[in-house]
């Protein structure tokens, strides 16, 4: 009787520890259970991200749509369970860096397990196994340098300078297939690397888009938010367009979400929470225009230059040239 009491307990034993490594393997290669066995609660749309493999990412998301989680996880995962690994996110102010790194912080803490934190600082976290999480300012003179990480992460993409991307991101992916870049943010207008991104067609970039389920009808006064389209129609129409189009969990209270219409404008609710790329006030020629000057140059020249002529534009003594 006691040697059969000594087998089952081992047999119990051996199952704890397989259940132990189940585990320890399923948050090493799927990040989303990495979050739930955390205690977080995702979205459909944050488990797509997390579980696609995609290394090119691009999110164009409303405010508060959980575009934090993404941001603070993934750099977190990756320097627990890959050992040495660097992990970089590029914010375009020094206060936004630094709140940055207060959520990787905050998602460190919810993991027992997680290795020690050598050091642990508003710039860089560094852990016992060799793995450096490092936040900065995206800026051309600060954001390069670093050699094969394995993530690359540009929060409110849209808004940190074209040098930083170019310059400073994209060299650190030279002979690194395991790097993965990711770019997030609202609209900010149709130009820059954000908005390249999130309308190419070539298939390099997987591309997300995460919206109010609102939006704007009428205009002045009479202007007020109804229902878009159903979740499949989105989806499909997402499709189409080779994009992963969701509507956003946290903006489904109408009332609310007309409040922030009331206070923000037509405009910026569109940009904000219906993720319109809308051209920045103040501009001259649309940025569709500027790019038809590359199909027909001589005949746009004349079109445009008669526009500037008529809305105030500078084309004085000055003849608009564009190389080509």
């Amino acid at each position: 009787m006691k040697k059969e009491t000594m087998i089952a307990k081992k047999k119990q034993n051996l199952s704890e520890e397989n259940k132990l490594m189940a585990k320890a393997l399923l948050q090493a290669l799927d990040r989303s259970y990495y979050l739930k066995s955390l205690g977080f609660s995702c979205f459909d749309w944050q488990i797509d991200v997390l579980r696609s493999p995609a290394k090119r990412k691009v999110i164009n998301g409303a405010r508060q749509s959980g575009k934090s989680t993404v941001v603070s996880a993934v750099p977190a995962h990756t320097a627990r369970f890959y050992p040495g690994s660097i992990s970089i996110i590029g914010a375009p102010t020094e206060n936004q860096a630094n709140e940055t790194m207060n959520k990787v912080i905050a998602f460190i803490s919810r993991d027992p397990d997680y290795p020690e934190l050598k050091k642990c600082s508003t710039e860089e976290v560094e852990l016992s196994n060799g793995s450096r999480i490092i936040v900065r300012t995206a800026k051309s003179d600060t954001f390069r340098g670093y050699s094969c990480p394995r993530v690359i992460i540009l929060d409110e993409a849209s808004r940190i300078e074209e040098d930083a991307y170019t310059s400073g991101a994209r060299p650190m992916l030279t002979d690194n297939p395991n790097g993965e870049l990711y770019l997030i943010s609202t609209p900010f207008g149709k130009e820059g690397f954000f908005y390249e991104a999130m309308n190419d067609t070539s298939g390099v970039w997987s591309r997300w888009n995460i919206r109010s389920p609102y939006t704007v009808v009428g205009t002045g006064t009479e202007a007020h938010l109804e229902e878009y389209m159903s979740s499949d129609e989105f989806e499909s129409l997402g499709e189409n367009r080779g994009i992963k189009n969701y509507f956003s969990p946290r903006h489904k209270d109408l009332s609310f979400q007309s409040e922030q219409l009331t206070e923000m404008g037509i405009m910026q609710y569109r940009q904000e929470y219906e993720t319109l790329f809308i051209e920045k006030q103040g501009q001259v020629f649309s940025y569709d225009e500027i790019q038809d000057m590359f199909v027909n140059t001589k005949e746009n020249l004349l079109t445009i230059e008669r526009r500037a002529l008529n809305t105030g534009g500078k084309s004085d003594s000055h003849p608009i040239s564009f190389a080509v």
